[in-house]
C-alpha cells in the first residue's frame, strides 16, 4: 500500500457502485474512515470543489495522472471571516425555510401553503396561514370560505387560489 503522501496529487478516474464515474485529483485518503477526497476540476477558480467517497463503494481506480513534484501538503489559504459570513448567511436561510413547515399540520394544509406562497408571500401562525402581502389569513379547514381579512378583493383572490389549488391537491379529498 502506498503511503499517505504516496497517494495524493494523482489524478484518478473512480468508478463506485452505484454506476457513477467521478474524476479528480486526490486531495486526502483516510484509510480509517474509509473516505477519499478528491478535488474536483473547476472553471472558476480560485474557488475548489471536493467530493468526499466512501472507497467501500469504490469498484474500480485508474490513475490517469502521477505528479512529477512531491505533493504540497500545505492547507490552501482561506478567509476566515468569508467562511463565517457564509455559514451566517445559510443559517439565516435554513431558518426562513423551516419557518415555511407548519407544525401540526395536514400533508394538504401544507401542500396549499407552499402553493400561495408561490403567488404571495405566506406565513404560518400556529395552524393559519398568513397571506402576508394581502393581509389576510385562511384558517383550518382550509377551504374558500375560511378565508378572511379587512381587504374584500384580497380576500376574494385567496379564495380563488385556494379554490384551484384545493382541487389541485389529492383531487379535493383532504384530512384537515
Amino acid at each position: 500500500a502506498a503511503s499517505k503522501a504516496g497517494v495524493i496529487g494523482y489524478t484518478v478516474q473512480v468508478k463506485t457502485s452505484f454506476d457513477e464515474t467521478i474524476e479528480g485529483e486526490i486531495f486526502e485518503y483516510h484509510p480509517l474512515s474509509h473516505a477519499l477526497t478528491l478535488r474536483e476540476p473547476t472553471k472558476e477558480e480560485p474557488k475548489q470543489s471536493f467530493r468526499i467517497i466512501n472507497t467501500e463503494y469504490i469498484t474500480a481506480i485508474n490513475i490517469t495522472n502521477k505528479p512529477q513534484d512531491p505533493p504540497n501538503l500545505e492547507l490552501p489559504p482561506y478567509n476566515l471571516q468569508n467562511i463565517q459570513s457564509f455559514e451566517q448567511r445559510a443559517l439565516r436561510m435554513a431558518n426562513e425555510e423551516a419557518k415555511k413547515i407548519g407544525v401540526g399540520v395536514s400533508k394538504e394544509a401544507q401542500l396549499l401553503f407552499d402553493a400561495v406562497s408561490k403567488t404571495y408571500r405566506c406565513a404560518w401562525q400556529g395552524k393559519t396561514i398568513l397571506v402576508v402581502d394581502v393581509n389576510t389569513r385562511i384558517e383550518p379547514p382550509y377551504t374558500a370560505d375560511s378565508c378572511f381579512g379587512a381587504n374584500n378583493t384580497a380576500v376574494s383572490r385567496v379564495k380563488r387560489v385556494v379554490h384551484g389549488e384545493r382541487s389541485k391537491i389529492n383531487g379535493g379529498n383532504w384530512s384537515v
